[in-house]
């Protein structure tokens, strides 16, 4: 198993891996859960991100 993300779909090969501490992990994992309740995402559910600069 890699841990790098696939990147047959596009190969761009452009990607970065980097570790981050506990406390990053969980204030990112808290975010998506609002933003998931906040929208009204339930599992299964599709959506889209649109990212931005």
């Amino acid at each position: 198993m890699s841990l790098r993300p696939s990147t047959d779909r596009f190969n761009h090969n452009r990607y970065s891996v980097r570790l981050i501490s506990c406390t990053d992990n969980r204030a990112g994992g808290n975010r998506l859960d609002e933003m998931y309740t906040l929208n009204r995402v339930l599992d299964n559910d599709p959506f889209y991100v649109k990212i931005t600069d």
